[in-house]
């Protein structure tokens, strides 16, 4: 049973990883539209009439999680960020239904547990399918990542793994 958990918590920390990484990733698009224009000048805006409401998701996606200036400080050329954000583009049709399998396994999951009781049997069939589909996850991100990083010069690239060694280093806890 221990191995059985602790293979589980492999293949929920790896997810949950992925998807950080696809987060990390889908921020290069967003940095370029972030950027105000230098030919249009800042306008004020009024503030809304009624408050906003608050986010449907909890946490930070579509490039929002502090990804932006990561890929500010490689100063891509705007053919980079068009070749880059043409890479994710096409990269996106196959991870939205890996996606989805995983977070409905992580469901089905879940409702075992509530169920109360325990069976193995179940929790290994989708723990096996988690992992299939955890594997062309991780393909296809590695396929994605390997695209955008020959679209940065060498020097970008060293500056990358400079900074991610560096977020490592400080994020130690995930």
């Amino acid at each position: 049973m221990k191995k059985n958990l602790t293979g589980f918590a492999i293949v929920l920390v790896a997810a949950l990883w992925m998807s950080g990484s696809w987060v990390f990733f889908n921020s290069i698009a967003n940095a370029q539209n972030t950027s105000p224009s230098p030919a249009t000048p800042p306008q004020t805006q009024a503030p809304p009439a009624q408050p906003t409401p608050p986010p449907t998701q909890p946490h930070h996606w579509k490039g929002k999680h502090g990804y932006d200036n990561f890929w500010k400080r490689l100063n891509l050329t705007e053919k980079q960020k068009k070749e880059i954000k043409a890479i994710r583009e096409k990269a996106r049709p196959e991870m939205q239904p890996l996606i989805k399998e995983l977070k409905e396994g992580h469901k089905k999951l879940m409702a075992l547990q509530k169920s109360g009781r325990f069976d193995e049997a179940k929790v290994r069939a989708i723990a096996e399918e988690q992992g299939r589909t955890l594997t062309k996850v991780i393909i296809e991100r590695e396929r994605t990542m390997y695209q955008m990083r020959e679209v940065l010069t060498p020097e970008q690239r060293a500056k990358l793994d400079q900074m991610r060694r560096s977020w490592m280093h400080h994020h130690k806890h995930w």
